[in-house]
Parts: C-alpha cells; structure tokens; sequence
C-alpha cells in the first residue's frame, strides 16, 4: 500500500471512531450501487426500474422479478457488495430480500510491546427484507434489517427499521419526492451510536429537456456525523444509455487534504440499458490521491 493511501486509510479509522467503544455502524452509510454512486451518494427520490431498496424501500415497487449485483472498490483494499432480488406475490405484494457485505481490508495486529499477532479482517453485514406498496400518488416502503459487525474484538448487532415514500403528483412521473427515515432501532447487548437520519429529496424532469435533475438532504437526528446534501444530473443520451454527475458535500468537505483548493466529492457514471440488463458505472473523486469505482450489473427475469 502507498504511503499516502496509508496514512488517508488511517485518517479515516480515526475521523470515523471505527475500533472506538461509541463507534458508529458507518457501513450503512455507504452506497455500492453505482447508479446512486454517480448522483452524488444518495439519492431517495428515483422513481425507476433501480430496486436499491436500501436507500429508499419504495424503490421495491416498480422493480418486479429484478435482481441486481452492486460492487463498490472503496479505499485500498476496503470494499463494499450486495445481492438484491425484488419481486411480488398475492400474499406478500410486492417485496424485495437483500445481503450487503462489507470489508475494511486487512489489519496486522501488534500488541504493546510491538510484538506481531497475525492479520485480522474487520468486516459488517447486512440482512434486509423491504415491502412496498401503492396509494393514490403515493409509493411507500419499509425495510426490516439485521445488521452484525466484527471491527477487532468488539462483535455488534441489532434490528434496524427504514421507512419510505415517494410522492409522484402528476401521472407522467416528471417530478417526485423521496422521505426515508432510516436506521431506526437497536444494538444487542451494548450502548452505541447508530446513524438514525432523516432523508428528503426531489427528482425533477423538465418535459422537453433531455435532463433529470435530483437533491437530496440528510439531516442526521443522533450521531456525531454532519448533515449532508447531495446533488445529481442525469443526462438522458437515448433510451438505452445516460450518463450521469453528482456532487457530496460530505465529502467535499471531510476528505479535503491539507493546503488544497481543489473541489472533492465530485462523482459521474454511465448507464446502459440493454433489453433485460442494466449495466452501470461509476466513479467518485474523494480527493487528489484516492478515488473510488462502483458498478452494479441488474437483471430483469421477467420479458419486457
């Protein structure tokens, strides 16, 4: 590993508290779906065949027999993946079931006295099942998730709740409005800090322009983390590829490296839409020296 990517991986553990006793469970923050990855790293509003239901749970509804593989190559040899499959039933409705796994790297351990104790492989997943169903104009969604976390010697878990809306008010679906209350619930067996936020976000198509636009706020009710605004634009090249840019504030403003001037936290993608296939690709620009790249490849088992 370069020095210079050592001492970032390092500035992160320490930034983010990861091995502390109040540490937060970050990896529900993060987004490896790629599409969601180049609108600026969250995005709640997207009324589209996209079936990320861990960003909204309203996701699931116009998603139906969807599976979808989501890779993101974060920092060094951190990385983040998930398996996401959504589909219907008379009983169940529409639903989708989901695993994300997340990976720090690898760690070498030395004890006080700088004797070396072998590798360790700090590592989170993530259990979800989402519902989803239709009001009116209203889309509206829930998550029912099982978490487990294995940093260094501290092992994690709980239950954690995300509830969704998306509120279309024309029929053409040119303008929408995401809420999502995430991560709300609890950890087993010890005090901690889960990242409980509140996310509000609007994609707007204007009719005869080839561009959607999208913001989206995440105010965060209880966690030492700062509240961030992500903004994305989609241009529409035809109806089988866009392309897309995004802007993360967060990141913009935390991973600014000393005596820069430069903007961070600026991302851009492809998307193709090939019959059954939707391939995407992403990549987020977190500084100077380190950068990371997403793609997510979905699958739709049902003919079009």
């Amino acid at each position: 590993m370069a020095l210079s990517k050592y001492l970032l991986v390092v500035g992160l553990i320490i930034n983010s508290n990861l091995f502390s006793q109040n540490s937060l469970i970050n990896f529900l923050e993060t987004s490896e779906n790629s599409k969601i990855g180049a609108l600026g790293g969250n995005n709640v509003s997207l009324n589209e065949r996209n079936n990320y239901f861990l960003s909204n749970p309203a996701f699931t509804y116009k998603s139906n027999k969807v599976v979808s593989i989501n890779y993101l190559n974060y920092i060094s040899d951190i990385n983040s993946s998930s398996i996401l499959f959504t589909d219907s039933s008379s009983f169940l409705g529409n639903f989708g079931i989901g695993v994300k796994y997340f990976s720090h790297g690898k760690f070498k351990f030395y004890d006080q006295s700088g004797n070396f104790n072998g590798n360790f492989y700090p590592k989170e997943l993530l259990l979800s099942f989402s519902k989803s169903l239709k009001l009116n104009n209203f889309i509206v969604g829930s998550n029912l998730n099982y978490f487990y976390s294995k940093l260094f010697e501290q092992r994690k878990n709980g239950i954690l709740i995300d509830a969704g809306a998306i509120y279309s008010p024309f029929t053409n679906n040119k303008i929408n409005f995401g809420l999502v209350i995430k991560n709300f619930g609890l950890i087993f067996y010890e005090e901690d800090i889960i990242p409980f936020n509140i996310n509000l976000g609007s994609t707007f198509k204007p009719e005869y322009m080839p561009l959607r636009f999208s913001v989206t706020y995440r105010y965060y009710v209880k966690s030492i983390e700062n509240n961030n605004i992500s903004i994305g634009l989609e241009g529409i090249l035809s109806k089988f590829m866009s392309i897309q840019l995004g802007y993360n504030h967060k990141i913009n403003n935390n991973m600014k490296l000393p005596n820069s001037t430069k903007i961070n936290g600026i991302s851009y993608g492809i998307e193709l839409l090939l019959s059954r296939f939707i391939i995407n690709y992403s990549r987020v620009v977190i500084n100077s020296i380190s950068s990371t790249n997403a793609i997510s490849l979905s699958y739709n088992l049902k003919r079009l």
